[in-house]
């Protein structure tokens, strides 16, 4: 530096010799004219109007010597420092940092580096970016601008560098440098790529779906976004896709909460988005409904059935049958039965919630009602009885009568309100009165209860008791023979027998010396009044027997017989006359009903065998009946004519019975007893 300044000291020196110096406060000005320096200049040099022209002498050094210079920092290197580089022979200045060539030596230029090889649009932030190029001959180093908050974390000064960036775009520009300078700057524009978005929910965005379903595909999107990472959440669930689109394929056993979710990638990584999925496990077959009674009876009140089936969220019941419903979304069904349906119903049921299960079913046999019976015409129309009839029903194991006095049946006599007569298809009404109409109806009965009712039948009870004056029913075990409606007791002559008889029992005669008889009766039938005569007999000898006799023991009218001749002849005999009337046989030991009935007028009765007209009986003579006796069994109350016979059910009237009266009385062979 000293021989350097000595040196500039005597160019001056010499220079200010040959020329004129001004000096004034804004610079030095070397001229020959005398002008001051220009104002914006500190040392002016003007060299025209010197004889002697020359240049300015910057100082001269080496490239060591330069560096020299800058090797120590006391004092500090002063920027603009000027100096003549003889080794590249140019004029270099110093920045600050480094010198730099103020002039191109075409011997010593280094050549411009070539194109940079990099990304020319990165992501904010982006780090691990590498820029290079090709080496340049002669440089010993390189220097890399970037854009603002880029910054070089490798191979800095060389021809490849690595770049963490800023949020700024710019220009990477790069020179080559050796000592004589650095070349022209070789330039890459940088874009920055916007930062990728938050992807949108995937869709659909079904919060339910059932176990087992098929593949589900999720949609989504996100701006700057490249590619998505797909993801879904339950065992043995998986997901395809690294589009906008994810498939999931669902565990066929898998049941439960899965979140499907996507992060997008771009200039970098988003926040996941994700949906959340129940999936509702499959839903079970209902277990079988209950009751399952696999019988009921017709009309039968509602019935509830129950069921239950796994994961189900409703149920669906159904039922076969004409006039059949059932109602009701839960776990119970209610069936209401149509009043007129019988036969086979299958109740049925499905459950839904993720799907529809297959169904579970129970089969009801309805057992019908019985059917309705026809009631058919009374029988055995008595005083106080009727034998209702009716059809049979199949199936019916017993029967319901009713009986009423009025058609509606809004009463009821006595206990016949659905009296249960048991399995039969007659039944002998009793206890009712004389001479009034009655209504009977009949409804069958089975194990599911009773059916609806017959047709009515009506028939009015008979007065067969009207002027019944005596009535022996011969139910006695022994001694005397009680008149159930007179005064009229008979003796029992010789210690008669009783034993089953026609209706109950009866009384049994020997043939030697028993009887039953009675003097002097009381209220008989006497002079020609009308009167009836009824009994059952059987013999094991039937001839000569007298049955009933009453009035006085004379041959001029006053006695009424009754008797039998023989096997095949019935005679009736008044006032010791006897008039015989034939009959078709009169077999041995068999019971047989007879009534003899007389108007009151005339000579003619009539007869009756069985409940049937044998004919009229014209006698001689008009009946004018005493009051002295009356015997069974017996002529005139007497030791005469007695035979082997048993009788039952006898009774003696003061008026002449009906031909229906008589058929009631008989009752097809099975008789009345008094009361009728």
């Amino acid at each position: 530096m000293k021989k350097i300044s000595i040196f500039l000291f005597a160019l001056l020196t010499l220079y200010f010799q040959l020329s004129t110096f001004n000096c004034s406060s804004q610079g030095v000005a070397i001229n020959t004219t005398g002008n001051a320096a220009n104002d914006k200049a500190l040392l002016d040099i003007n060299a025209s109007g010197m004889s002697t022209k020359g240049g300015l002498l910057i100082p001269r050094m080496t490239t060591s010597e330069r560096d020299a210079i800058t090797a120590t920092t006391t004092p500090p290197d002063p920027e603009s420092l000027l100096i003549y580089n003889t080794d590249c022979h140019n004029f270099q200045y110093y920045d600050g940092t480094q010198w730099v060539s103020l002039n191109t030596n075409p011997n010593n230029t280094l050549g411009t580096p070539g194109a940079i090889t990099g990304s020319n649009s990165v992501c904010a932030n982006q780090a691990g970016i590498t820029y290079s190029v090709a080496a340049v001959s002669e440089a010993t180093s390189y220097s890399w601008k970037l854009p603002a908050g880029a910054t070089i974390t490798a191979g800095a000064g060389t021809y490849s560098i690595t770049v963490t960036f800023g949020t700024n775009a710019g220009n990477v520009c790069v020179v080559a440098i050796n000592n004589c300078g650095m070349s022209n700057a070789s330039t890459l524009a940088v874009t920055l790529i916007p930062a990728v978005g938050t992807p949108n929910t995937p869709t659909p965005s079904a919060s339910t779906i059932c176990q087992g379903s098929s593949n589900t595909g999720y949609t989504t999107f996100a701006t700057n976004a490249t590619s998505y990472n797909w993801t879904v959440t339950g065992t043995g669930n998986t997901i395809s896709g690294t589009g906008t689109t994810g498939t999931v394929t669902w565990a066929p056993g898998f049941s439960g909460t899965a979140t499907v979710s996507v992060t997008a990638n771009g200039c970098g990584t988003s926040s996941a988005a994700s949906t959340t999925v129940n999936v509702t496990p499959t839903i079970g077959t209902p277990s079988t409904p209950t009751p399952s009674a696999s019988t009921i009876c017709q009309g039968s009140a509602n019935t509830t059935y129950t069921t239950s089936a796994t994961n189900a969220t409703s149920y669906n019941w159904s039922i076969t049958g004409t006039g059949n419903t059932i109602s009701g979304t839960g776990t119970t069904g209610t069936v209401t039965w149509n009043a007129a349906f019988s036969g086979t119903a299958t109740i049925s049921v499905t459950a839904t919630g993720c799907g529809t299960s297959s169904a579970a079913s129970t089969t009801v046999t309805v057992n019908p009602l019985p059917a309705t019976p026809t009631a058919t015409a009374a029988t055995a129309v008595g005083s106080t009885r009727i034998t209702a009839n009716w059809n049979t029903v199949s199936g019916a194991t017993s029967y319901l009568l009713d009986v009423s006095t009025v058609s509606n049946f809004a009463s009821f006599a006595g206990t016949y309100n659905g009296l249960n007569v048991g399995a039969v298809l007659t039944y002998n009404i009793t206890g009712l009165s004389s001479g009034t109409a009655y209504y009977y109806r009949i409804k069958a009965v089975n194990s599911c209860g009773n059916g609806s009712s017959s047709n009515t039948i009506t028939s009015t009870t008979m007065n067969i008791a009207l002027n019944l004056v005596s009535y022996w029913k011969l139910d006695e075990a022994n001694g005397n023979a009680t008149d159930a409606v007179g005064l009229n007791t008979l003796t029992n002559n010789g210690t008669a027998t009783y034993s089953t008889g026609e209706i109950s029992n009866g009384v049994n005669f020997n043939g030697t010396n028993q009887w039953l008889g009675k003097a002097s009766p009381t209220g008989l039938p006497t002079g020609s009044g009308a009167c009836s005569m009824s009994l059952w007999y059987k013999s094991s000898s039937p001839s000569g027997i007298y049955l009933v006799d009453f009035g006085t023991a004379a041959c001029t009218g006053y006695h009424l017989a009754l008797k039998i001749d023989d096997a095949t002849h019935y005679s009736v005999d008044i006032g010791c006359v006897a008039t015989a009337i034939a009959v078709s046989t009169i077999a041995t030991n068999t019971w047989y009903h007879v009534v003899l009935t007389y108007p009151g007028s005339g000579t003619t009765y009539t007869l009756y065998h069985n409940g049937s007209i044998l004919g009229a009986v014209t006698l001689s003579a008009t009946p004018i009946l005493g009051s002295t006796y009356v015997s069974l069994g017996a002529y005139n109350n007497s030791s005469t004519y007695l035979h082997t016979v048993s009788f039952d059910e006898v009774g003696i009237w003061s008026r002449a019975l009906t031909a229906t009266e008589v058929t009631t009385l008989y009752n097809s062979g099975a008789g009345l007893q008094y009361p009728f």
